[in-house]
C-alpha cells in the first residue's frame, strides 16, 4: 500500500541521500537522460510555492514508489493554470493505483488554490499513461509544443 504526501521545504531534514537516489531511480524510469536530482534542486524545486512534489511512498519501508509535481502560474489574462510534470511509477508498482493517486491529489490542490486548467506533456510511448490522464478527464488539445534549450543543465 502506498501513501502521498506532498514534500515541502521545511522537511528538507527528512530527505536522505537515499531518498536521492531513489528519485533517480525514477527519473531513469522516465528518461534516462534527465538531469539528476541532488539535495540543492530539490530544495530549489520546493522552495517556491509554486510547486508542489508529491511523493508516493510504501506504508512498510518507505520506499519511493512514485512522484509527480504541479508547478502553478499566471497567464496574462490572469487565469491560474497548472503544468503536471515528472508523474511517474516505479515499473514493479504500476497499474496499482499509484500514479492516479498522484495526480489526484495534486488535481485536488489546484482546484483549492484556484487553478482553471492543468496541462501536461507525455511521451507518445506511453500509452498506459495516456489512458490514465484520459480517465481522469485530460483531453489532446491540437497544438504543438515548441521547446528552446536555454542552458545545458548536465555542464557546469
Amino acid at each position: 500500500m502506498a501513501s502521498i504526501r506532498i514534500l515541502h521545504p521545511t522537511a528538507m531534514h527528512s530527505v536522505t541521500d537515499d531518498t536521492i537516489v531513489q528519485m533517480n531511480e525514477l527519473l531513469d524510469e522516465l528518461n534516462p537522460s534527465l538531469a539528476r536530482i541532488t539535495r540543492e534542486t530539490l530544495h530549489n524545486s520546493i522552495a517556491d510555492e509554486t510547486s508542489l512534489l508529491a511523493i508516493a511512498e510504501d506504508e512498510d519501508d518507505g520506499c519511493i514508489l512514485g512522484m509527480a509535481m504541479l508547478t502553478r502560474s499566471y497567464r496574462v489574462n490572469g487565469e491560474r493554470v497548472g503544468t503536471l510534470e515528472t508523474v511517474v511509477v516505479r515499473r514493479d508498482h504500476q497499474r496499482r493505483g499509484i500514479a492516479k493517486g498522484l495526480v489526484t491529489k495534486l488535481l485536488a490542490i489546484a482546484r483549492q488554490s484556484g487553478v482553471s486548467r492543468v496541462s501536461l506533456t507525455s511521451n507518445d510511448a506511453r500509452i498506459a499513461a495516456h489512458r490514465l490522464y484520459e480517465c481522469l478527464g485530460f483531453t489532446q488539445p491540437k497544438t504543438n509544443l515548441f521547446e528552446l534549450v536555454l542552458r545545458d543543465r548536465n555542464r557546469t
